[in-house]
C-alpha cells in the first residue's frame, strides 16, 4: 500500500473513532496518539484528506448532533451540552449560536427546521451503519 492510501486509511479509521466518541472528550494528543502520527503531522493529514480541520469537524459534529437530539428529545439543554462534552451550558449556547444562528432553546421551539447549517459525518452510509460494530 503505497504512503498516500495508507495515510488516507488511518485518516478514515480515526473519523470513524471519532464518530463512536463524540459524547467523549476527544484531545489531539489522543487521536494523534491513537493514529500513529504526531500531533501537527496527523492534523495536516486529516486537513489534506478531508478538507477540513480535525477541530472543526469533531466541534460540527458535536454541534449537528447536539442540535438533532435538540429537535428530536425532550432533554435539557445542559444535559445536551454536557453530553457532547461542553463545559457549561453558556460555552454550548455561544458555540451553537455561532454555528445554527439561534440560542438552543430558540432552535428547539421553531417550527422548521433548516439542516444546511448541519455536518454530516465524513463516513459512507455502509461505514457509519457499521460503527458501532467492534
Amino acid at each position: 500500500m503505497d504512503t498516500k492510501k495508507y495515510s488516507e486509511s488511518v485518516v478514515e479509521d480515526i473519523v470513524q473513532w471519532v464518530e463512536c466518541s463524540l459524547n467523549k472528550t476527544l484531545p489531539v494528543e489522543i487521536i494523534a496518539e491513537k493514529s500513529g502520527y504526531s500531533r501537527w503531522h496527523f492534523q495536516r493529514l486529516f486537513k489534506q484528506a478531508t478538507g477540513i480541520a480535525r477541530g472543526e469537524y469533531v466541534r460540527s459534529r458535536r454541534l449537528s448532533c447536539a442540535a438533532i437530539d435538540l429537535k428530536l428529545t425532550s432533554r435539557t439543554v445542559l444535559d445536551i451540552a454536557l453530553q457532547y462534552g461542553f463545559d457549561s451550558q453558556q460555552t454550548f449556547t455561544r458555540a451553537f449560536k455561532n454555528k445554527f444562528h439561534l440560542p438552543p432553546g430558540r432552535y428547539r421551539k421553531q417550527g422548521s427546521w433548516d439542516l444546511s447549517a448541519l455536518c454530516p459525518s465524513l463516513l459512507s452510509d455502509d461505514e457509519e451503519r457499521y460503527a458501532n460494530v467492534s
